[in-house]
């Protein structure tokens, strides 16, 4: 991926690209990607801000989150 994500408005940390467990079950053009912060005791991810690949779903969340 040539875009990084930033980071975590809410706590700093470093996100990560989370590959939905929906992806197993459905088909290619139902697959959806969602930052998610590496931080297990932040509230950021899965709030809204998803793409249909991992580029889209960067590009989604550096839109929104805040930047330093």
């Amino acid at each position: 991926m040539s875009e990084e994500l930033k980071p975590c408005p809410f706590c700093g940390g470093e996100m990560q690209i989370y590959d939905s467990p929906l992806n197993d079950t459905v088909s290619e053009s139902y697959r959806v990607y969602m930052p998610q912060c590496k931080n297990d005791n932040c509230i950021a991810g899965d709030d809204g801000y998803y793409g249909k690949s991992p580029e889209d779903a960067i590009k989604a969340w550096n839109r929104r989150a805040k930047s330093d």
